[in-house]
């Protein structure tokens, strides 16, 4: 990597290419340039310009960063690594919504459900322990108080971690590319078509094993080259298309997520003012997880964390993806809409206001690839958020810097080079739909989370 000892005067004088405008690449621009860089280009092709106020964009519509909220958890099972980051996420996040003097963090808690008793070894028991473990504020809840308080059916216990929220995932990144403007850094709304290579080394479309090639810039669709000491690609479920090497070791995915409108009652019973707050309903054997009412948009957000549908990075195309939405829409709501009915009542009738599909960036094994690319000098590659990365937003930034300057950091091997193994997903994921009985053609594991 680059070696620390440049200084601040030297590093001033390198130049760094991100690419990609969500919540990996924002937060690794706004830390560099906190370090000290100054030639940072970040390359965002969906990144919207705000009519009214021109210096106002807001994040790329398909991106996993969009949407209105994502949850902010610890709740990791038995994985210390992650409960632990995501403490310091948090620290981070209260830290940002000082900055901006606005919440966009809502730290009202996380409600983690059982549909039966958590046995041992159950991912909701190990996130208890965890929790309790690390001091984290819970308060336990039985089926008749699930009921009373919450209006929940058909879970025979649960949790409330109170060191928990949502955050305002759209907003946050909009408020992080005005920032970069603000702070001299080059935004530029175009895409990367490739990489470009030092001439002077050995000549190949791809480089091979044989021979190391210098990455030295990008090559733009507009016909525009940037250079630069170090790129950075940070464009998750799209990485596959631009570094096609690594196509065996991400798998692009579609997950199903709906926008409702309560109905009065609902929206009051269902609100931050009401104690009400984000949930996983026994995430694992659902799949299912949710919001209380966005104090913006009036919205009720409930989501699917399965297998989803599986896509080739080169089809995630606003035309593509409104196509693959109609032709799943009605299926995908009747699944919905038999959960609400369930096991959140007073959401089964709600009116649908929007349905999106969330783009996946799937690693083999759920955690995220931040690091250099061995064979490539000049590359670092900071993605494979597999469905529960935005969470990180605050902390992320650190970490990629730090594995670019060769800094140590206590979390970067987790997410170090390696080669594609058997194929596992995070603790939380519902790989089996135990609750609606979908049939799963091929068996999958869990990373032990």
């Amino acid at each position: 990597g680059i070696n620390a000892e440049y200084g601040r005067k030297q590093m001033s004088k390198l130049t760094v290419i991100i690419v990609g405008g969500g919540i990996f690449g924002c937060s690794t621009a706004l830390e560099l340039h906190q370090r000290g860089y100054t030639n940072i280009f970040l390359v965002e092709p969906g990144a919207q310009e705000d009519k009214v106020n021109a210096n106002q964009m807001s994040p790329n519509p398909l991106c996993s960063s969009a949407d209105v909220s994502k949850l902010v958890r610890g709740d990791y099972g038995t994985d210390e690594l992650y409960c632990d980051l995501a403490a310091e996420a948090i620290e981070g996040w209260k830290k940002w919504n000082q900055e901006w003097k606005e919440d966009l963090y809502h730290e009202v808690g996380l409600l983690n459900l059982s549909i039966d008793k958590a046995a041992p070894g159950t991912f909701p028991a190990n996130c208890l322990q965890m929790l309790k473990r690390k001091g984290y504020p819970v308060e336990t809840f039985t089926e008749a108080q699930l009921r009373s308080r919450f209006g929940v059916r058909g879970f025979q216990e649960g949790y409330i971690n109170k060191r928990a929220g949502w955050v305002e995932s759209g907003e946050v990144v909009a408020r992080l590319l005005l920032r970069l403007r603000q702070s001299g850094i080059h935004v530029f709304r175009d895409t990367v078509k490739s990489l470009i290579y030092d001439a002077s080394l050995p000549s190949a479309p791809i480089p091979s094993f044989q021979h190391k090639q210098r990455v030295i810039g990008v090559d733009l669709v507009s016909g525009q080259q940037l250079y630069g000491d170090q790129v950075i690609v940070a464009t998750g479920a799209w990485t596959p298309m631009l570094l096609p090497w690594l196509r065996n070791f991400f798998s692009p995915s579609l997950q199903s997520v709906f926008h409702f409108k309560p109905t009065t009652e609902a929206a009051k019973k269902m609100s931050e003012d009401n104690n009400f707050c984000g949930f996983c309903a026994d995430i694992t054997r659902t799949g299912f997880y949710g919001f209380p009412v966005h104090p913006k948009a009036g919205i009720i957000k409930v989501g699917h964390h399965s297998l989803g549908i599986p896509v080739e990075s080169e089809l995630l195309t606003s035309t593509h993806i409104l196509n693959t939405i109609q032709s799943v829409r009605e299926k995908e709501e009747v699944k919905f809409r038999h959960f609400l009915k369930q096991h959140f009542p007073l959401l089964a009738d709600a009116e649908v206001v929007s349905f999106r599909l969330c783009p996946y960036e799937d690693t083999y094994d759920g955690h995220f690839l931040i690091d250099h690319d061995p064979l490539r000098p000049g590359l670092l590659v900071a993605a494979g958020g597999s469905g529960h990365g935005f969470k990180f937003g605050p902390v992320i930034g650190k970490l990629i810097s730090d594995v670019m300057e060769g800094v140590p950091n206590k979390y970067a091997h987790r997410f170090a080079w390696r080669s594609a193994q058997q194929r596992l997903f995070d603790a939380c994921r519902c790989v089996e739909n135990e609750v609606f009985k979908e049939s799963i053609s091929t068996p999958h594991k869990r990373s032990a989370l």
